[in-house]
């Protein structure tokens, strides 16, 4: 099973795959803080859709997130 990790973080964006228990793709991206939320939405979605075959998706952040 494939799996989008992200790590939402103030200064960068960190994601990876993780495929039977071995992470690979890991990129670093800034965050766009001054996008707001759409902006960071947007990027993150566009990270998990860079990979096909993706099935789950986790995503860490520090703070509160309104979901």
């Amino acid at each position: 099973m494939k799996i989008s990790c992200i790590d939402i973080g103030g200064t960068y964006i960190k994601s990876g795959v993780l495929e039977d228990g071995v992470l690979t793709d890991v990129e670093e991206t800034p965050t766009d803080g001054g996008g707001g939320a759409r902006a960071m939405l947007s990027r993150v979605a566009q990270l998990v859709r860079q990979t096909p075959g993706v099935e789950r998706v986790g995503v860490s952040t520090a703070g509160e997130v309104d979901a």
